[in-house]
């Protein structure tokens, strides 16, 4: 199936090797290099933008041009988060997350049970899956890891803060996976926005429809787990904040219902933080 994105990071080795060199000295020589990458991207790199354009023009209502003030906001926005995750993983005190979502998790998490807790592709939401580790349970992403095994060396290297294990895959294996740890107790993270295959359920996003994955629904009601919508956002520089919406009753109400809900949830957020929304392909396609 082509899903219109791989997962991997754009820049190549060299790209991403000089950023992590420049990191070494601290994010503004690397914010430095970003003004000028994102106008590389903006100008040379048009097919690689284009899904993030047609977006804005959704979210705006009005045609946004692919060289445009607002375009290079959005790459700048996306090239600020992946540093800053880059600083956050190194080890950077520089990178401050205010979590809220304990008072929506902790409840859930009180009498022993497991929780999916979903998330999309907008600002910092790797950073949000280490900082899930604060709640006591073991931390399982449900995805796969698709990057260049040369880039991922270069953060391995300098890695300082642990990352979730990830469950290497999709399909019947790693739901399989999932499920035991859910029934453990333990928190099982995945994002819910991009369609991977399997079963999905249509939803309106911003005047058109798209498919929203229902797997994780499914997963959490037959392991009685708990589902929680979190989202992480960039609020000024260095400064995120991570919070949750309401739980999502998955035991009572249909798996289209929450993929529908969850999207609502997502559409709210895209529209407030228009420039933290980092899918670049055809959402809607």
């Amino acid at each position: 199936m082509d899903r219109g994105w791989t997962g991997k990071s754009y820049g190549g080795y060299f790209g991403n090797k000089c950023f992590a060199l420049l990191l070494k000295l601290g994010l503004f020589p690397a914010y430095l290099l970003l003004v000028f990458v994102a106008a590389y991207f903006m100008f040379f790199r048009r097919a690689a933008c284009a899904g993030g354009v047609r977006f804005l023009s959704r979210v705006d209502g009005r045609e946004v041009g692919a060289f445009s003030p607002e375009t290079y906001k959005l790459l700048m926005s996306f090239g600020v988060c992946l540093l800053d995750r880059a600083a956050y993983y190194f080890g950077s005190k520089k990178i401050e997350i205010d979590d809220e979502c304990g008072k929506v998790l902790e409840p859930l998490l009180a009498d022993g049970r497991g929780a999916v807790v979903l998330t999309a592709h907008v600002g910092g939401w790797e950073m949000s899956g280490a900082e899930l580790f604060k709640y006591g349970r073991r931390v399982f992403v449900l995805g796969v890891d698709n990057e260049d095994p040369k880039i991922r060396a270069i953060g391995e290297s300098m890695r300082k803060v642990d990352k979730p294990e990830i469950s290497g895959g999709y399909g019947a294996a790693a739901n399989i996976e999932a499920y035991a740890a859910l029934r453990g107790g333990a928190i099982v993270a995945m994002h819910a926005d991009r369609y991977a295959g399997g079963r999905f359920s249509e939803a309106d996003f911003f005047g058109g429809k798209v498919k929203a994955p229902t797997a994780a629904y499914h997963l959490a009601k037959a392991a009685n787990a708990a589902v929680v919508q979190t989202v992480c956002v960039r609020e000024k520089l260095f400064k995120y904040r991570m919070s949750a919406f309401p739980p999502i009753d998955a035991a009572n109400l249909a798996p289209e219902e929450c993929a529908q809900i969850f999207m609502r949830n997502l559409q709210s957020v895209a529209t407030k933080y228009k420039y933290q929304w980092f899918n670049f392909y055809d959402f809607w396609k």
